[in-house]
Formats: C-alpha cells, sequence, structure tokens
C-alpha cells in the first residue's frame, strides 16, 4: 500500500557496491537449498546458527522462494543505505541493477522488479545467534540485542524492510518511491562477522541484455568469484577456508530455475556467461576463465586471477 506522506531528499552517489557474502546469506538466496529452515555451521569455531524462513505461498500454495536476483536487490538496497540515501525512486533502484543508462528495461522487467520488492518486503527471517554472541560477546553489542525470557538471541524481521512512498528526489515528485526503513538482517550479521566484501559498482554495468536471468547469472557469478578471490587472498583470516577455482553448470542453470534445461536453454546460459566472464575481464577483476567439458558436456568453469 502506498504511504502518501511526502519525503524529500536529495541522491548521494554509490562509490562502492557491497554485498554480504557469510554461509547464511548464500544459504537463504540459492535456489538449490530447499526448505524455510536450516542451521548453518562453522565447524571450525563449533557453532550452530539456526534460521527460519517465512516465506510468501503462490496461488498454487507452494513456497516462493529466494534467488540470487532478489540477493542482487537487497545488495543494492544496502549499498544505496550505506552511501545516505534512504529514499530512492524504481528508475534509481533499475539503474543500479542494470549498471548503466544505457541498459533500459523492459516493461515485463519493471514489472517483475517491483512484484519482487513488494516480496522481500513481505518475507521474513528469524536467525538464532545465541551460540554465536556466547562465543563472541562484542557481538550482543554491535547488533545492539539481548536475550529473550528463554535465554535465546533471536533477530527477526523483514528480508527488506521498507515502505513504498510518495516523494521529491532531486526536486523532482516521485509517485512511486521506495523508502528503506533499516538495513536488513542479513547485512548486520554479515557485517557484524566482517564478512561482506566491496567492489566497484561498474562491474553491474555489464553490456548484456538486461533479463531476471541475466540478472540471477550477474549476481551469483560476481559473489562466487568475490568469495573464491577472498579465499586466495594471502591476508585471508586462518578460518577462511580455501576455495575451489571453478563453477559448476548444472549449478548455473539450477540458479537459473533451469531443473532440466533444454540444449536451446543450456546454451543461452552459456552465453550469457560468456558475455559477463568477458566484461569481468576487461574489468580487470578475473585474469580469464575457461570451459571444461565432461563426457563431451560442458561441466564447469574455470576462474584465473
Amino acid at each position: 500500500m502506498l504511504n502518501q506522506t511526502i519525503f524529500k531528499t536529495k541522491l548521494k552517489k554509490i562509490n562502492e557496491f557491497v554485498i554480504p557474502i557469510d554461509k547464511l546469506s548464500s544459504v537463504i538466496f540459492d535456489t538449490e537449498k530447499e526448505g524455510v529452515e536450516g542451521i548453518v555451521e562453522n565447524r571450525h569455531l563449533d557453532i550452530l546458527t539456526p534460521f527460519s524462513l517465512k516465506l510468501l505461498k503462490d496461488d498454487n500454495g507452494n513456497d516462493i522462494p529466494l534467488d540470487p536476483f532478489d540477493k542482487l536487490i537487497v545488495s543494492t538496497a544496502i549499498s544505496e543505505q550505506l552511501a545516505g540515501n534512504h529514499t530512492i525512486s524504481f528508475s534509481r533502484l533499475f539503474h543500479d541493477i542494470g549498471g548503466g543508462d544505457k541498459l533500459k528495461f523492459a516493461p515485463i522487467v519493471q514489472a517483475a522488479l517491483i512484484d519482487r520488492i513488494s516480496k522481500l518486503r513481505r518475507t521474513e527471517i528469524s536467525v538464532d545467534l545465541t551460540e554465536l554472541v556466547s562465543k563472541f560477546q562484542n557481538y550482543a553489542e554491535t547488533l545492539g540485542v539481548k536475550p529473550n525470557r528463554n535465554g535465546k538471541i533471536i533477530l527477526t524481521g523483514a528480508i527488506l524492510p521498507s515502505e513504498t512512498i510518495t516523494a521529491v528526489i532531486n526536486g523532482r515528485i516521485v509517485d512511486v518511491a521506495i523508502h528503506f526503513l533499516s538495513f536488513p538482517i542479513i547485512f548486520s550479521i554479515a557485517n557484524m562477522k566482517n564478512q561482506i566484501s566491496r567492489f566497484n559498482p561498474n562491474l553491474l554495468d555489464v553490456p548484456i541484455k538486461t533479463t531476471e536471468q541475466t540478472l540471477k547469472l550477474k549476481s551469483y557469478l560476481l559473489e562466487r568469484i568475490l568469495k573464491i578471490k577472498g579465499s586466495l587472498d594471502p591476508k585471508r583470516s586462518k578460518r577462511v577456508k580455501k576455495l575451489n577455482n571453478s563453477i559448476l553448470f548444472d549449478t548455473l542453470y539450477r540458479q537459473c530455475g533451469l531443473v532440466d534445461a533444454t540444449k536451446r536453454q543450456k546454451q543461452e546460459v552459456r552465453n550469457s556467461i560468456t558475455q559477463i566472464l568477458d566484461y569481468f575481464v576487461s574489468q580487470n577483476f578475473i585474469k580469464n576463465y575457461e570451459f571444461s567439458r565432461q563426457d563431451a558436456k560442458f561441466y564447469s568453469i574455470s576462474i584465473f586471477f
């Protein structure tokens, strides 16, 4: 529902894009991880972090899951708030996610993005941080939380705390704008553990047709590569496990929602991947990449730095 209160704001430039890369945020936006409940395990520290999602239902009563496209939207909201922007237009959000003025969103994609923001606003997450805080007492102070009656420390809230309002942005009246109410819980937790990555927003400016599928691929590849690069950093924490530099094609197909992908669909995905990775090479984000086959079929992508 549209809030008729008019906000006035002047937007600031985003100098860096921020994305959570901890296990929790990776699991809840991973289409391969089914279910609304789970436990994120840190074997090195012997810590368990239970979580639950209150997902929306479709017309058939099935859960509407979260995916890499949703994470890109949430990461954009985080980056805008860190830049000092708490109210933005939908066109600004389109620009942020599309990555450039030359990329125009088709009406169907715009409508889909508006629906997704509504979904993220109404999807809730609950995270039990009791064990984590017991190991690191300063985390409770950082988050500003206290144990409940049962001695548990639990954070609950919307995936994207926000509302739709009328606003005056840069001197122009915007009938439908997004007002961020607070930082998402997943950012607060990842930031507390120093498990976020920052990168130049230009990396999102991939010269590719903007569709839900290409946005999912761009978001997933970007996060996976950031994690791989971070795990290879000589200065990384000893608790950070060195990751394999390969990404399976089957994983990428499923992240696009293609469970039983046809030959044509797989080819389209590979073409998009090539465009995205070629751009990453041109931006010196990666040095090179290589497609590998197994039994005459495309099997994985090796990323080189």
